[in-house]
């Protein structure tokens, strides 16, 4: 059991590396074409949940006036009532 509990920690953190590990490459991939968005949690929250590339597995091009989708919408909504916690 202590092993079976070590591996699933193991890929866990794994998982949170990748995560932030997309974050970075998306805010320094619009930041290098001229659309920095690191203040945008609702921008970093869609390109999370849809992804870099398209369905047809073509690059999403940056763009100056990006919009959320729902995901984005709820984690600008959360990191807002984080921000506010205190």
């Amino acid at each position: 059991m202590v092993l079976q509990n070590y591996f699933k920690r193991r890929i866990e953190v794994q998982l949170n590396d990748t995560n932030l590990a997309f974050v970075r490459i998306a805010i320094s991939h619009w930041g290098k074409s001229g659309f920095p968005i690191d203040d945008r949690a609702d921008i970093l929250g869609t390109l999370y949940s849809t992804g870099l590339f398209k369905r047809d597995e073509t690059i999403r091009i940056p763009n100056k006036n990006p919009k959320p989708n729902e995901f984005g919408k709820n984690v600008e909504i959360l990191i807002k009532l984080f921000q506010n916690w205190n």
